[in-house]
C-alpha cells in the first residue's frame, strides 16, 4: 500500500502509512486480513416492503410449473459436456422474446454457437443481446434485465461460493433475473454441490439419456 501511494516502503513515508492503517483498523473503517485489507461497508438500509420478493411478471420457460419466482432470483441449470446446453438457453431466449422480454446472454464459450441456433429458431438481429466475458467474477449485470449464462465456467472449485456470492450480489444490485448453465461431472452429479446448491432458488440437472450405462434423464 506504501509503494502504490507514496512510491517506497521505507522510511517517514512508511511509518505515515502504518499509522494511517492503525488507525482505520482500530476504528473499524477496515479489516485486516493476513497481510491483506478491505474496506468494511456500510450496509444499504431500505424501508420499503413492496420491492422486497416481488413476485415476476413473465413466465420462465420449462419451470413456470415448477415454482414460483421472484426479482433477484437465480435459477441453475447443470448438464453434462455436449447434450445441448447452448440449444437449451437459446430456446429459453426464444420463449422470453415470445413474450415481449429483450433477454441478456453472456457467453462464456468462444465460437459462437448460440448464433446459429438462434437463427435457426428464428430470432434475429435486435431480438436479444449479447456479449463475451471469460471471468465470471467481472461480470456487471444489466439493471432488471433477464439474464443468461451459457455456460459458466469455474476453472478453481474451491472459489465456486465466491463466484457465486457475486452474482447474488449483482442481483441485489441491480435487480433482475438469472439463468446460470453450469457443466456435470461425467456421473452427472454437481462440481462442489454445497457451494453452488445454496445460492440459486432453484438448481437442476438436466440428465441425457444413455443407452450404454442405462442412464435415463
Amino acid at each position: 500500500i506504501a509503494m502504490a501511494i507514496m512510491g517506497t516502503n521505507r522510511g517517514e513515508d512508511k511509518m505515515r502509512i502504518d499509522k494511517v492503517l492503525k488507525f482505520l483498523t482500530k476504528e473499524q473503517y477496515i479489516l485486516k486480513k493476513g497481510r491483506n485489507y478491505c474496506i468494511i461497508k456500510k450496509l444499504e438500509w431500505k424501508d420499503e416492503l413492496l420491492e422486497v420478493g416481488k413476485p415476476i411478471d413473465f413466465k420462465v420457460p420449462y419451470f413456470d410449473d415448477v415454482a414460483k419466482f421472484c426479482y433477484e432470483d437465480m435459477i441453475l441449470i447443470c448438464a453434462r459436456n455436449k447434450v445441448g446446453k447452448t440449444s437449451i438457453s437459446v430456446n429459453m431466449i426464444k420463449q422470453f422474446v415470445d413474450q415481449g422480454i429483450t433477454p441478456y446472454l453472456i457467453n462464456l464459450e468462444r465460437g459462437g454457437r448460440f448464433a446459429k441456433i438462434a437463427m435457426q429458431l428464428g430470432l434475429k438481429d435486435g431480438d436479444f443481446k449479447h456479449a463475451f466475458c471469460s471471468d465470471p467474477t467481472q461480470i456487471e449485470l444489466e439493471k432488471k434485465a433477464v439474464t443468461v449464462i451459457d455456460w459458466l465456467l469455474i476453472t478453481d472449485k474451491s472459489e465456486t461460493d465466491v463466484v457465486f456470492k457475486h452474482f447474488i450480489e449483482q442481483l441485489n444490485k441491480q435487480g433482475g433475473f438469472l439463468i446460470i448453465f453450469q457443466q456435470l461431472k461425467e456421473d452427472n452429479s454437481y462440481f462442489a454441490p454445497n457451494m453452488a446448491k445454496q445460492f440459486p432458488a432453484l438448481a437442476v440437472r438436466y440428465i441425457y439419456d444413455d443407452e450404454r450405462d442405462g442412464t435415463y434423464g
